[in-house]
């Protein structure tokens, strides 16, 4: 499992451990070389979310990261929109072109991940489903293994981020045509997902 960040990875990849029997191998490398290196027939999930909130979240993720010099993370353009915004365009892109992934939609996993789980086990009948979870056992384990799932800049939990409406609306005056582009991508890779 990996997708682009600030897509959920972290909140499906603790679902999918907790509801499925078979080892869970979550990458969170966000990039597309991992996406091209997947060359066996094993279930590859990834999830996918919104061009506009998930650029902008990628944004603050990215200056923060930057700032104090984390995960490695040296390369000031890499928090530039405009770079962030080629990644997404790249990645998605690639995705729609090889359709062997398992989309999983933001929207649909943080509604009801136990409904995303089991259209995952029915693509995939390799996949044992264990049980089902809660929103309540996903945070109680990401709580003791993250320290950060709160925070406004690193967060992977529902948070108060000010900066998103600041960066959304500057994605929508500055950059529409490729965020409308992006967001065409992803309405036929979520069209995938609900076709299952």
């Amino acid at each position: 499992m990996d997708g682009l960040e600030r897509s959920g990875n972290v909140f499906l990849g603790y679902a999918l451990s907790i509801s499925i029997s078979n080892e869970i191998i979550s990458t969170r490398s966000h990039d597309i070389a991992t996406l091209i290196s997947h060359t066996s027939d094993d279930p590859f999930v990834v999830p996918v979310r919104d061009a506009i909130p998930s650029i902008a979240s990628s944004k603050i993720y990215r200056d923060k990261v930057f700032s104090e010099g984390l995960y490695r993370s040296y390369d000031l353009i890499n928090t530039e929109l405009e770079t962030i915004i080629e990644r997404y365009d790249s990645y998605l892109s690639y995705l729609v072109d090889n359709p062997r992934f398992f989309i999983a939609p933001f929207h649909e996993f943080t509604k009801d991940h136990n409904i995303v789980v089991k259209k995952l086990a029915k693509a995939y009948p390799s996949l044992e489903i264990k049980k089902e979870s809660t929103f309540k056992d996903i945070e109680r384990i990401m709580v003791k293994r993250n320290t950060t799932i709160h925070t406004e800049e690193l967060g992977n939990l529902p948070r108060p981020t000010p900066k998103k409406a600041e960066i959304e609306e500057m994605l929508i005056s500055n950059y529409l045509k490729d965020i409308n582009r992006i967001q065409d991508n992803i309405k036929h890779l979520y069209n995938r997902y609900y076709s299952l």
